[in-house]
């Protein structure tokens, strides 16, 4: 079946090259739109900026890739291999820089970024066992579109917490002040 998944491959990642660019792309205009600059959000409302400009951003240059070695002369099963390696370490590495730029701030990791870590160990550890053992067209895709996902949920909740939408997000930024 992988030969009748390989053929829609194509399409499927550059939907979510698209997906990815316009959740980028709305992001900035709510940056522009926003009732303060950027370097005066709260603490969660950069971080959701940050988490969601580098899920969607990952995710498209992922996706490209992805196209770009299907293309090649390697085989479908090594370019797949290759995506999903590159995504594992990419999500192991900036979760580690996440977490150490928030030490280093000096502030408590918002609530919000356990799920997200969650999520994130989910997706390197089925990249991981794709890239060594599965090697198919579906997990990596799936792998890609959560994570492109998780930028679009971060996308709604930047939007409510820049518009005091969501209580909880406002309760973390007023003990992140404390």
């Amino acid at each position: 079946m992988l030969d009748g998944v390989a053929l829609r491959s194509d399409e499927i990642l550059s939907t979510l090259v698209e997906l990815s660019v316009a959740v980028a792309g709305f992001s900035g205009v709510v940056a522009a739109l926003a009732p303060s600059r950027p370097s005066a959000w709260p603490y969660v409302a950069r971080t959701l900026f940050s988490v969601l400009l580098s899920s969607t951003a990952a995710s498209a240059t992922l996706a490209l890739l992805a196209m770009t070695l299907l293309a090649s002369p390697l085989s479908a099963s090594a370019s797949w291999a290759a995506v999903s390696a590159t995504h594992a370490v990419f999500l192991a590495a900036i979760h580690v820089l996440r977490f150490r730029a928030g030490r280093r701030a000096g502030a408590r990791v918002p609530a919000f970024l356990i799920p997200t870590s969650l999520v994130m160990l989910g997706i390197a550890s089925t990249q991981f066992a794709n890239a060594w053992v599965f090697r198919t067209a579906w997990l990596c895709i799936a792998g890609l579109a959560l994570y492109a996902a998780m930028g679009f949920v971060y996308f709604i909740l930047l939007v409510h917490s820049l518009w005091d939408g969501v209580p909880a997000l406002r309760r973390a930024d007023e003990t992140q002040s404390d």
